[in-house]
Protein backbone atom coordinates (compact mmCIF):
# COMPACT_ATOMS: atom_id res chain seq x y z
CA UNK A 1 0.00 0.00 0.00
CA UNK A 2 1.35 3.33 -1.07
CA UNK A 3 1.05 5.87 1.31
CA UNK A 4 0.22 9.82 -0.54
CA UNK A 5 0.95 12.25 2.70
CA UNK A 6 -2.07 15.29 2.47
CA UNK A 7 -2.61 18.59 3.33
CA UNK A 8 -6.19 19.37 5.38
CA UNK A 9 -7.45 23.06 5.36
CA UNK A 10 -10.24 22.48 7.78
CA UNK A 11 -11.07 26.27 8.80
CA UNK A 12 -9.95 28.99 6.59
CA UNK A 13 -12.16 32.16 6.98
CA UNK A 14 -12.40 35.79 7.92
CA UNK A 15 -14.29 36.79 10.31
CA UNK A 16 -16.16 40.20 12.02
CA UNK A 17 -18.02 41.03 14.85
CA UNK A 18 -17.80 40.22 18.53
CA UNK A 19 -20.04 39.51 21.77
CA UNK A 20 -19.58 43.18 22.78
CA UNK A 21 -20.74 44.30 19.20
CA UNK A 22 -23.83 41.98 19.08
CA UNK A 23 -23.02 40.16 16.06
CA UNK A 24 -20.53 37.90 14.27
CA UNK A 25 -19.66 36.11 11.42
CA UNK A 26 -17.31 34.07 9.50
CA UNK A 27 -17.20 33.47 5.90
CA UNK A 28 -14.47 31.16 3.76
CA UNK A 29 -14.07 27.87 4.15
CA UNK A 30 -15.73 26.26 7.62
CA UNK A 31 -16.68 22.80 9.54
CA UNK A 32 -20.29 23.14 10.34
CA UNK A 33 -20.00 20.16 13.03
CA UNK A 34 -17.46 22.28 14.83
CA UNK A 35 -20.36 24.76 15.24
CA UNK A 36 -23.82 23.08 15.20
CA UNK A 37 -24.81 21.64 19.12
CA UNK A 38 -21.50 21.59 20.32
CA UNK A 39 -20.63 21.62 23.69
CA UNK A 40 -16.69 22.05 25.37
CA UNK A 41 -17.50 19.14 27.72
CA UNK A 42 -18.05 16.40 24.61
CA UNK A 43 -14.92 16.48 22.78
CA UNK A 44 -12.36 13.69 21.53
CA UNK A 45 -9.17 15.82 22.83
CA UNK A 46 -10.02 15.04 26.72
CA UNK A 47 -13.51 13.31 27.56
CA UNK A 48 -16.14 11.29 25.62
CA UNK A 49 -15.82 10.10 22.45
CA UNK A 50 -19.28 8.74 21.74
CA UNK A 51 -21.25 6.86 18.49
CA UNK A 52 -20.64 8.66 15.52
CA UNK A 53 -17.70 9.97 17.59
CA UNK A 54 -17.85 13.81 18.83
CA UNK A 55 -20.71 15.03 15.72
CA UNK A 56 -24.18 15.23 16.22
CA UNK A 57 -24.74 12.74 13.47
CA UNK A 58 -28.47 12.95 13.37
CA UNK A 59 -27.92 15.99 11.30
CA UNK A 60 -27.21 15.56 8.06
CA UNK A 61 -23.68 17.56 8.01
CA UNK A 62 -21.70 18.47 5.01
CA UNK A 63 -17.95 18.31 5.35
CA UNK A 64 -15.32 21.42 5.46
CA UNK A 65 -16.21 23.48 2.83
CA UNK A 66 -17.56 27.12 1.66
CA UNK A 67 -20.21 28.75 3.77
CA UNK A 68 -20.77 31.16 6.16
CA UNK A 69 -21.70 31.23 10.04
CA UNK A 70 -23.28 33.95 11.30
CA UNK A 71 -24.57 35.01 15.00
CA UNK A 72 -26.61 37.46 16.97
CA UNK A 73 -26.37 37.91 20.81
CA UNK A 74 -29.79 38.99 21.78
CA UNK A 75 -28.85 39.21 25.77
CA UNK A 76 -26.26 37.77 28.04
CA UNK A 77 -28.26 34.22 27.72
CA UNK A 78 -29.59 34.02 24.37
CA UNK A 79 -28.21 33.72 20.84
CA UNK A 80 -29.48 33.08 17.52
CA UNK A 81 -26.96 31.74 14.47
CA UNK A 82 -27.21 30.20 11.21
CA UNK A 83 -25.08 28.51 8.77
CA UNK A 84 -25.41 28.64 5.03
CA UNK A 85 -22.88 25.80 3.45
CA UNK A 86 -22.01 24.02 -0.15
CA UNK A 87 -23.83 20.38 0.54
CA UNK A 88 -21.16 19.03 -1.81
CA UNK A 89 -18.23 20.05 0.46
CA UNK A 90 -15.36 17.98 0.47
CA UNK A 91 -12.50 18.65 3.05
CA UNK A 92 -10.09 17.37 0.22
CA UNK A 93 -11.24 20.28 -2.28
CA UNK A 94 -13.22 23.50 -2.50
CA UNK A 95 -16.46 20.85 -3.18
CA UNK A 96 -18.68 21.63 -6.21
CA UNK A 97 -20.68 25.47 -4.47
CA UNK A 98 -21.71 25.97 -8.47
CA UNK A 99 -23.96 22.79 -8.57
CA UNK A 100 -26.23 25.14 -6.02
CA UNK A 101 -27.32 22.35 -3.71
CA UNK A 102 -27.02 23.61 0.19
CA UNK A 103 -26.92 23.34 4.03
CA UNK A 104 -28.78 25.41 5.78
CA UNK A 105 -29.35 25.46 9.68
CA UNK A 106 -30.49 27.81 12.30
CA UNK A 107 -29.99 27.07 15.93
CA UNK A 108 -31.17 29.04 18.93
CA UNK A 109 -29.02 28.92 21.60
CA UNK A 110 -29.61 29.18 25.73
CA UNK A 111 -28.23 29.45 28.72
CA UNK A 112 -31.59 27.78 30.46
CA UNK A 113 -30.60 28.10 34.61
CA UNK A 114 -26.95 29.48 34.82
CA UNK A 115 -25.23 28.62 38.17
CA UNK A 116 -21.80 30.34 37.33
CA UNK A 117 -20.28 32.38 34.31
CA UNK A 118 -18.83 29.49 33.08
CA UNK A 119 -22.42 27.66 32.42
CA UNK A 120 -22.75 26.05 28.89
CA UNK A 121 -25.66 27.27 26.40
CA UNK A 122 -28.40 24.86 25.58
CA UNK A 123 -29.75 24.37 21.91
CA UNK A 124 -32.23 23.54 19.37
CA UNK A 125 -30.94 23.53 15.89
CA UNK A 126 -33.17 23.05 12.68
CA UNK A 127 -31.71 21.97 9.51
CA UNK A 128 -32.26 21.16 5.46
CA UNK A 129 -29.55 19.91 3.48
CA UNK A 130 -30.36 19.53 -0.55
CA UNK A 131 -28.23 16.51 -0.90
CA UNK A 132 -25.01 16.10 -2.53
CA UNK A 133 -25.23 16.45 -6.34
CA UNK A 134 -24.39 12.93 -7.04
CA UNK A 135 -26.00 11.47 -3.97
CA UNK A 136 -23.10 10.09 -2.37
CA UNK A 137 -22.77 10.46 1.34
CA UNK A 138 -20.35 12.28 2.75
CA UNK A 139 -19.87 13.21 6.07
CA UNK A 140 -23.17 13.22 8.35
CA UNK A 141 -24.60 13.64 5.34
CA UNK A 142 -26.03 10.50 3.29
CA UNK A 143 -26.54 12.51 -0.24
CA UNK A 144 -30.22 12.73 -0.08
CA UNK A 145 -32.15 15.53 0.58
CA UNK A 146 -33.79 15.78 4.34
CA UNK A 147 -34.37 17.26 7.50
CA UNK A 148 -34.42 17.57 10.61
CA UNK A 149 -34.29 18.89 14.44
CA UNK A 150 -31.34 18.26 17.13
CA UNK A 151 -31.64 19.28 20.79
CA UNK A 152 -29.25 19.14 23.05
CA UNK A 153 -29.63 20.51 27.06
CA UNK A 154 -26.97 21.48 29.55
CA UNK A 155 -26.81 22.20 32.75
CA UNK A 156 -24.92 23.17 35.88
CA UNK A 157 -25.44 20.72 38.76
CA UNK A 158 -23.67 22.13 41.22
CA UNK A 159 -23.19 25.82 42.54
CA UNK A 160 -19.31 25.65 41.69
CA UNK A 161 -20.36 24.78 38.50
CA UNK A 162 -18.18 21.19 39.02
CA UNK A 163 -20.71 18.97 38.11
CA UNK A 164 -22.33 19.10 34.13
CA UNK A 165 -24.99 16.83 32.80
CA UNK A 166 -25.60 16.76 29.08
CA UNK A 167 -28.35 15.84 27.28
CA UNK A 168 -28.68 14.61 23.47
CA UNK A 169 -31.46 13.82 21.22
CA UNK A 170 -31.97 14.30 17.32
CA UNK A 171 -33.89 12.80 14.47
CA UNK A 172 -33.32 13.03 10.96
CA UNK A 173 -36.17 12.71 8.09
CA UNK A 174 -36.26 10.92 4.32
CA UNK A 175 -33.14 9.13 5.20
CA UNK A 176 -30.48 12.01 4.78
CA UNK A 177 -28.50 11.82 8.16
CA UNK A 178 -26.19 9.54 8.98
CA UNK A 179 -28.71 8.28 11.77
CA UNK A 180 -31.89 8.52 12.17
CA UNK A 181 -32.02 9.03 15.39
CA UNK A 182 -29.57 9.43 18.20
CA UNK A 183 -30.22 10.00 22.13
CA UNK A 184 -27.51 10.23 24.99
CA UNK A 185 -26.68 11.49 28.34
CA UNK A 186 -23.73 12.53 29.97
CA UNK A 187 -22.44 13.66 33.04
CA UNK A 188 -18.70 15.36 33.76
CA UNK A 189 -17.10 16.28 37.05
CA UNK A 190 -14.32 18.15 37.34
CA UNK A 191 -11.92 18.24 40.10
CA UNK A 192 -12.91 14.90 41.63
CA UNK A 193 -10.42 14.82 44.25
CA UNK A 194 -11.35 18.76 45.71
CA UNK A 195 -7.89 20.18 45.20
CA UNK A 196 -9.01 23.58 44.75
CA UNK A 197 -7.25 23.58 41.47
CA UNK A 198 -10.44 23.79 39.47
CA UNK A 199 -10.17 24.91 35.75
CA UNK A 200 -12.61 24.06 32.92
CA UNK A 201 -11.17 22.24 30.08
CA UNK A 202 -7.77 23.33 30.96
CA UNK A 203 -4.21 21.77 33.11
CA UNK A 204 -4.86 22.38 36.26
CA UNK A 205 -7.37 20.10 37.72
CA UNK A 206 -8.68 16.11 36.89
CA UNK A 207 -12.28 15.22 35.21
CA UNK A 208 -13.92 12.28 35.27
CA UNK A 209 -16.84 11.62 33.17
CA UNK A 210 -19.49 8.98 32.44
CA UNK A 211 -22.24 8.50 29.21
CA UNK A 212 -24.53 6.16 27.14
CA UNK A 213 -25.36 6.99 23.85
CA UNK A 214 -28.14 5.37 21.88
CA UNK A 215 -28.54 5.36 18.05
CA UNK A 216 -30.57 4.35 14.85
CA UNK A 217 -28.15 3.98 11.63
CA UNK A 218 -30.02 5.12 8.40
CA UNK A 219 -30.65 1.99 6.12
CA UNK A 220 -29.50 -0.20 9.37
CA UNK A 221 -31.66 -2.82 11.07
CA UNK A 222 -30.74 -2.87 13.89
CA UNK A 223 -30.01 -0.41 17.71
CA UNK A 224 -26.44 0.71 18.49
CA UNK A 225 -25.53 1.74 22.09
CA UNK A 226 -22.72 2.48 24.10
CA UNK A 227 -21.61 3.18 27.74
CA UNK A 228 -18.47 5.20 28.44
CA UNK A 229 -16.06 6.40 31.52
CA UNK A 230 -13.24 8.56 31.11
CA UNK A 231 -10.56 10.26 33.62
CA UNK A 232 -8.46 12.59 32.51
CA UNK A 233 -5.57 14.03 34.66
CA UNK A 234 -2.27 16.26 33.95
CA UNK A 235 0.53 13.98 33.65
CA UNK A 236 2.99 17.30 32.81
CA UNK A 237 2.68 21.27 32.75
CA UNK A 238 1.22 21.69 30.11
CA UNK A 239 0.38 18.19 29.19
CA UNK A 240 -3.16 16.53 29.77
CA UNK A 241 -3.99 12.33 29.47
CA UNK A 242 -7.10 10.72 29.37
CA UNK A 243 -8.16 7.01 29.95
CA UNK A 244 -11.14 6.00 28.56
CA UNK A 245 -13.43 2.53 28.10
CA UNK A 246 -16.16 2.25 25.83
CA UNK A 247 -18.17 -0.42 25.42
CA UNK A 248 -20.14 -1.21 22.53
CA UNK A 249 -23.55 -2.98 22.28
CA UNK A 250 -24.83 -4.44 18.55
CA UNK A 251 -22.46 -2.47 16.46
CA UNK A 252 -24.49 -1.18 13.62
CA UNK A 253 -21.76 -1.34 11.39
CA UNK A 254 -20.72 -5.26 12.27
CA UNK A 255 -23.73 -7.37 12.42
CA UNK A 256 -22.02 -10.25 13.08
CA UNK A 257 -21.26 -9.14 16.08
CA UNK A 258 -23.35 -8.04 19.19
CA UNK A 259 -20.16 -6.56 21.57
CA UNK A 260 -16.84 -4.70 21.14
CA UNK A 261 -15.16 -2.63 22.97
CA UNK A 262 -12.19 -0.18 23.38
CA UNK A 263 -9.80 1.19 25.71
CA UNK A 264 -8.26 4.81 24.19
CA UNK A 265 -4.48 6.63 26.02
CA UNK A 266 -4.52 10.33 24.36
CA UNK A 267 -2.37 13.42 25.41
CA UNK A 268 -2.52 16.51 24.85
CA UNK A 269 -0.57 19.76 25.30
CA UNK A 270 -0.79 23.26 23.95
CA UNK A 271 1.88 26.23 23.91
Amino acid sequence: TTYTPTVLVRNLFWRQGSREAGWMYRIGRVTPDQFLSTSQHITPLTSFMPIAGTGSFAIGLPDSGLGMFAGLFLTDRVNVAGVIHDANADRTDFGDLGEGDLFKALELQVKVLPLTKKAGYSKVTFWHNDGTSNGQAINGSTGAEGWGVYIKLEQELTQDGRLIAVGRWGRSEKDSALYEKLAGGHLVLYDPFCSGRYKRMGFEADAVGVGYDWGKQTGVDRDESDVEVFYRFPLFPEMDATVAYQAIFNPGLDPDNDFGSAISLRFRSTW
